[in-house]
């Protein structure tokens, strides 16, 4: 069950299961050899739980398969009764979450939700040169909630931010999901905040996690990759994803994080999961050379310690986000689904007593 303070009742659908069902005109056959047809429409079933005093909220969970310039974006036109309810722009080759509402005059009385889906963009790999059999191109729909919206306004407000931000490729993979369980809420709490090594490898398409966010690369005016070009408690939340495994000398940086953020201020820090990212124990990484660490839960924690004084900073928050991992994958293929660890730590006025020896 998803605690996501907007909605109650949520409930997620296995598009597999007997209660929901999903027809695709625009591709047949099994997962791993998907052949092309004339049309591109998908029908979704959904059996309605609502009552009738209630407002239903949609939440698909899809992903583009694009191929650059020959197909850059799709779009998802959704409709119920032949009424356009949504349409959509997905750019992206993640899962992200875009959600819609259904009023309670609609869907009253209904024993299922019939949704029809249409990608008016999507086009045969065999016209740009593929095979028929390839799997490049289409909108993949993973999952689907649906539950009861508590307020109609704030939840339409809502569905208008998830699924649009183009953030870092691996912040853009949990931002939906963060924003919907209120993580954003909790631990952004002021308008100072930096994102340190947003940028992605150059994708001039990538903006910094938050709108009003500061995004620091090496090439920032004054940054030489030690020492932030900023005040001391100048900054409300300072954000890194994917960022520390790759820094020289992490104590140093952690600390000067710290210096930055005011009292009262949140450090929120992701890195890839040793275990479900790297499956090994020590460097180097077979994805990815430039890691200089490999991390678990206990040693990120560790690594916070060394670098700031017992009792001046707490941890806020803890997880390893295994959410569509797929764990029958042996560690010489290619992981897939969320694999790292994010910790959150707040930071404190240091009282004047020390730990005692």
């Amino acid at each position: 069950m998803k605690n996501w303070s907007d909605f109650r009742n949520i409930k997620e659908y296995d598009l597999k299961s007997e209660n929901c069902e999903i027809h695709a005109s625009g591709m047949s056959g099994p997962e791993a050899c998907w052949r092309w047809t004339d049309a591109y429409d998908v029908k979704l079933s959904i059996p309605n739980e609502a009552d009738s005093d209630d407002d239903v909220a949609v939440l698909i969970e899809l992903m583009g398969h694009l191929r650059a310039d020959a197909l850059p974006s799709q779009r998802v036109i959704v409709s119920h009764k032949g009424d356009v309810l949504a349409e959509w722009v997905i750019v992206d080759s993640l899962y992200r979450i875009k959600g819609l509402l259904l009023s309670r005059e609609r869907v009253r009385a209904l024993d299922r939700i019939d949704l029809d889906i249409q990608l008016p963009d999507a086009r045969s790999p065999k016209d740009l040169g593929g095979s028929d059999d390839e799997r490049i191109i289409g909108i993949a729909i993973n999952r689907i909630w649906v539950g009861v919206a508590n307020e109609t306004q704030r939840s339409a407000a809502l569905f208008g931010i998830i699924g649009t931000r183009y953030v870092g490729p691996e912040s853009r993979k949990t931002w939906d999901q963060k924003h919907l369980d209120g993580f954003w809420n909790r631990y952004i709490t002021g308008p100072n905040v930096l994102d340190i090594g947003f940028s992605s490898y150059g994708d001039t398409r990538v903006v910094p996690i938050m709108e009003g966010a500061v995004g620091v690369d090496i090439d920032y005016p004054g940054y030489d990759g030690k020492r932030l070009p900023f005040e001391d408690g100048s900054q409300d939340t300072v954000y890194s994803s994917h960022c520390l495994e790759h820094i020289p000398d992490p104590l140093n940086v952690i600390q000067d994080w710290y210096r930055v953020t005011k009292v009262g201020g949140h450090i929120i820090i992701a890195v890839p999961s040793r275990d479900l990212y790297e499956r090994r124990r020590r460097p180097p990484s077979i994805w990815n050379t430039e890691h200089l660490r490999m991390y678990s839960c206990a040693s990120l924690l560790a690594e916070i310690e060394a670098a700031l004084e017992p009792n001046s900073f707490k941890v806020r928050y803890l997880a390893e986000n295994d959410d569509l991992f797929d764990y029958s994958r042996p560690p010489m293929v290619a992981p897939y689904g969320n694999y790292e660890v994010t910790v959150v730590i707040e930071k404190l006025r240091t009282p004047e007593w020390r730990l005692v020896d």
